[in-house]
């Protein structure tokens, strides 16, 4: 719920949008996927969740709007973001 608040406003003022958020809650790895209403026919957030919580060895879901995923293996948080960048064509 928190990614959510810190995220949505976002996507109302840059639409479209993707954004891929990480962090760490008490020696477990976050990552939360937003895709604004506009970006949705190219991505989808549970997709990308999906993709991403290998490296973290989590689980996740969601929706095509918004996902989350938790797991363990904090150091996996740098391949979490290199990967996205490639999955986002940065």
């Amino acid at each position: 719920e928190d990614f959510r608040k810190v995220m949505m406003p976002l996507s109302r003022e840059h639409n479209p949008l993707v954004l891929i958020v990480t962090t760490v809650i008490e020696n477990n790895a976050y990552i939360a996927a937003m895709v604004a209403d506009e970006a949705t026919p190219d991505y989808d957030a549970q997709k990308i969740i999906q993709q991403l919580a290998p490296h973290i060895e989590g689980k996740g879901g969601g929706n095509p709007t918004f996902a989350v995923a938790q797991g363990i293996k904090i150091s996996g948080l740098a391949q979490v973001m290199t990967t996205a960048q490639k999955m986002l064509n940065f």
